[in-house]
């Protein structure tokens, strides 16, 4: 019977699903290297700590030896919650804003823990290094945005941005580049030009082919 143990499965789930190692450090409440300890086997977490990180990493139906390999009969889940739709397309070429463009029927594979997430794929190398050609940047509308968060601005003209947010008081909101922080400029619009600013939890490659 062919086994593999638990933090290798763990591990190849997790680069699955997109997540990182700071996103489950989030989930259990421990840090990154706590996390990092357990899949590369340098710490080993309780049988309830492997057994509640497999299911959220969608493995069931499996055996747990006490050598810490799993039995071949484990299932693989990938439900809902790890299904997020690319709601649209933004394209930017030579300048940093861009109409929407809606997109329907793709989807992608990453775990998030809010409901109304989505992603948005973008086009062109203007915002290069921080996003490439073809990535995705997920949103979570659920959450609530902080000062430097990298966000997705809706305008009122219909245009999209995606910026580094720093605040909004006295009737503006205060924008800079994510590629050039605070050695850019500030890019400052009133509260009667942004309909809506949404936070990124994520930046994500598109799907490669294994060798």
């Amino acid at each position: 019977m062919e086994k593999k143990k638990w933090y290798e499965l763990a591990e190849q789930r997790r680069q699955v699903l997109n997540l990182s190692q700071v996103e489950l450090a989030d989930y259990f409440d421990v840090s990154q290297v706590t996390v990092g300890n357990w899949l590369n086997n340098r710490r080993e977490p309780t049988l309830e700590t492997i057994a509640k990180l497999l299911d959220y990493l969608g493995v069931s139906e499996t055996v747990l030896h006490s050598d810490g390999s799993l039995s071949s009969g484990v299932s693989l889940t990938l439900g809902a919650e790890y299904q997020i739709k690319v709601a649209g397309e933004l394209e930017f070429r030579s300048q940093l804003e861009s109409p929407w463009q809606a997109l329907d029927g793709e989807y992608i594979t990453y775990a998030s823990n809010d409901p109304r997430a989505f992603a948005v794929r973008v086009q062109g190398t203007k915002l290069e290094p921080r996003i490439g050609n073809g990535e995705f940047v997920v949103i979570s509308p659920s959450v609530a945005v902080q000062q430097y968060d990298e966000v997705l601005v809706e305008l009122a003209n219909g245009n999209y941005m995606i910026k580094l947010f720093l605040a909004h008081r006295d009737g503006l909101y205060r924008f800079i580049d994510p590629n050039k922080g605070f050695n850019g400029e500030e890019d400052t619009r009133t509260t009667e030009e942004v309909r809506r600013v949404r936070y990124i939890s994520a930046i994500l490659k598109p799907k490669r082919e294994l060798k």
